[in-house]
């Protein structure tokens, strides 16, 4: 609870999610003081059976970080997920444009009213909500500044700073 102030509402709201969906299903009816570094493995190794090796690695991190915070506020005396390991993760292969399909894609979206917005992500990397977030002082003839991002939370927009 006291680390809320110092994270954005965007990343609280995902990591509260990912939490609900991920480790509450397999521990979140235990006493804090009962769960077991065995209870954490089986719950990566579920997560990792399904398929979802990327979340099970979430899924620790996340419930590392919140037994972290339990052992410091002294709930409990040593965290469960530190003697565990993180289960081997193969990331998918990312399919990137090669610069003909860029081209392309720019081609097509040349007469839309989107085409500044798609040409700036593809030509700079920015991040939406840090494109929606420019203002013309951001922007000079030859580089944009990222000062501040825009992210939403349900239906309440934050204006914060970039990653």
């Amino acid at each position: 609870e006291q680390h809320r102030a110092y994270i954005k509402p965007r990343t609280l709201e995902l990591y509260e999610r990912e939490l609900s969906r991920l480790v509450f299903p397999y521990i979140g009816d235990l006493p804090l003081a009962a769960i077991t570094s065995t209870h954490i493995r089986e719950m990566q190794e579920a997560i990792a059976k399904s398929g979802r090796t990327g979340n099970a690695q979430r899924s620790r991190g996340r419930t590392f970080a919140v037994m972290r915070a339990a052992v410091a506020e002294g709930y409990i005396r040593e965290n469960p997920v530190a003697p565990t390991r993180r289960v081997r993760h193969e990331p998918k292969k990312m399919d990137i444009w090669t610069a003909d399909e860029v081209q392309a894609f720019l081609d097509a979206a040349k007469d839309t009213p989107h085409y500044a917005y798609f040409y700036t992500a593809l030509m700079t990397g920015m991040r939406p909500g840090e494109q929606i977030a420019l203002n013309w002082e951001d922007v000079a003839t030859d580089e944009i500044h990222v000062r501040k991002t825009i992210s939403s939370t349900g239906y309440r927009w934050h204006v914060g700073t970039p990653k």
